[in-house]
Formats: C-alpha cells, sequence, structure tokens
C-alpha cells in the first residue's frame, strides 16, 4: 500500500513564509514600476507622466502656483520656465533599428529616426578586427559618454542606446576613425 507522507510543521510553515515573501516582492515590484512610470503605470490608471514626477518638477509647480497668485507677472513667468524645463514630459518608446558593426564600417552609416526610438549596433559573427562605437558629437547636452559602446569588441556584442533628443549624431570607431563612420539623425 502507497502512504503519502504529510511534510512536517516547520517545511510547511517554511512554504507558507516563502510563498508570502514572494507576493511581498511582486507588489513591491508593481509600486516601483507604477512610481517610476513603467508598464504597470497604465494598468493603475496612472499616466507616464503623473506618475513620473520628479522633485524638482513638483517644486516647480508650487513655485508658480505661489509667484502667479501674487500677481508679479516677471516672477510668474520666469517660474513658468522654469517648470517647463523641470518637467519634460517622458518621450514615448518607439522602434529600434538595428546597426551591423563589420569589419571597417557600419552597416547602414546613415540612419534617421525619431525621438523615443533606439539604435542597437550588433558586432558581426565574422569580424577579424575590433570595433567600438564612440559619440563625436551630438546635439547640445547629450553625454558623449552615455552614448558610446563600454569597450571594443571583435565578435558577439551588442550595444543599444534610445534617442530621446533630437538633432544629428555623428559616430565612430575609435580604431579606424578615419574610414569607419556613421550619422544618425532624430527628428521630432
Amino acid at each position: 500500500m502507497n502512504s503519502i507522507k504529510k511534510a512536517p510543521p516547520a517545511v510547511n510553515s517554511i512554504k507558507k513564509r516563502l510563498t508570502l515573501l514572494a507576493l511581498l516582492v511582486v507588489l513591491a515590484t508593481v509600486a516601483a514600476s507604477a512610481a517610476t512610470g513603467g508598464p504597470v503605470a497604465g494598468v493603475l490608471g496612472m499616466s507616464e507622466a503623473s506618475a513620473a514626477k520628479s522633485k524638482p518638477c513638483k517644486k516647480a509647480e508650487k513655485a508658480v502656483k505661489k509667484k502667479c497668485k501674487k500677481g508679479n507677472t516677471k516672477a510668474c513667468k520666469k517660474a513658468k520656465k522654469q517648470k517647463k524645463r523641470k518637467c519634460k514630459k517622458p518621450v514615448p518608446n518607439g522602434p529600434t533599428k538595428t546597426v551591423g558593426v563589420f569589419d571597417d564600417y557600419y552597416g547602414p552609416d546613415k540612419v534617421s529616426i525619431k525621438a523615443g526610438s533606439s539604435i542597437n549596433w550588433v558586432w558581426d559573427n565574422e569580424n577579424l578586427d575590433s570595433h567600438d562605437v564612440v559619440l563625436d558629437s551630438g546635439p547640445k547636452g547629450v553625454s558623449i559618454r552615455h552614448f558610446s559602446s563600454p569597450g571594443t569588441y571583435a565578435i558577439n556584442a551588442k550595444f543599444k542606446r534610445k534617442f530621446t533628443t533630437p538633432g544629428t549624431y555623428n559616430f565612430y570607431c575609435s580604431i579606424h576613425s578615419t574610414i569607419m563612420r556613421m550619422k544618425v539623425i532624430v527628428k521630432k
């Protein structure tokens, strides 16, 4: 006769605790996603803009209310400009374009995308030389470090960046800088 043994009470207690812990982790993840305007924010009925308001944005909104209420038009205009600068709406995610990193060239070497789109650079598996992606020039305020690959690679590498600021971005390979260049044009 087959008899099924019950787990000791201590094991059942541990299982209950682990289940509760897993539930808490899920709830914390949902809360964090909602607070940062992540994918769960829409499910909870929050817009990306309302979910992702930063402290500087909230302070700027209070300053506008305070200064515009007093009737000082010069201070009110200044506060509104600061609010506009600090409360930028997040750029929605767009499609991702793939650019191949080959021996001595990027393919394609000229890409036009809309703001919010991404580019995924993918190193060819048959490369003999190492290559990287380095931002040579871009729109004002764009970080060169953010748009440069973290190292040089020959094969099996990927580097992806989202472009939110419209303008022209010029890239090159630091090892083959005279021949290996590309241009990204980001439109509004």
